[in-house]
């Protein structure tokens, strides 16, 4: 288990270093868009449409890093003044939740992608773009998102027990 927990977090590390360079090419289509508009006066009708699905998909794909970075927003109120295995235990208790909602976003985005492949649908704008590798998209983003999820759950376990002297691993570093 614990080979497979630390594929996920290496898997997702990795992924979540390298998709800054999916910015270059939103910056590249904003700025041309900018220049078109602004310079010759030649507005495009794809630039909005095509950053705006390059953005989905970054977005969409660094759930999972957000999450194994510690950065997802949380309710600090009561959280932030648990001690470190009360921490632990909070995020125990409340995972079902993240459980519910992840499976079910990845349940639907497979549907959702899984029809849109066969069916090869565009979208219904003048530009058109083909939207099933932005629903494929949202699918592997919501698969990353539940393995962390379970990475997550693992570490929290990890903690509460090495808190108790049940174990001689010591928790996952901050990364």
């Amino acid at each position: 288990m614990k080979k497979a927990i630390h594929l996920i977090d290496r898997v997702t590390d990795w992924t979540g270093r390298y998709l800054v360079l999916v910015l270059l090419p939103l910056i590249g289509v904003a700025l041309y868009e900018v220049i078109a508009r602004f310079m010759f006066n030649k507005p495009t009708v794809w630039a909005h449409e095509t950053t705006s699905l390059i953005f989905g998909a970054y977005v969409v794909l660094l759930g999972a890093y957000t999450l194994l970075v510690k950065q997802h927003v949380r309710v600090d109120i009561l959280w932030a003044r648990l001690s470190e295995r009360g921490k632990a235990i909070a995020d125990l208790a409340t995972s079902g939740f993240s459980f519910l909602f992840t499976g079910a976003l990845f349940w639907y985005a497979t549907e959702k992608a899984i029809h849109s492949i066969a069916t090869h649908e565009t979208s219904v704008t003048v530009f058109g773009p083909p939207l099933y590798p932005s629903r494929a998209i949202l699918a592997i983003g919501s698969l990353m998102l539940l393995l962390q999820l379970v990475s997550k759950f693992y570490h929290d376990l990890e903690i509460t027990r090495a808190i108790n002297g049940q174990s001689t691993e010591s928790p996952r570093e901050e990364a």
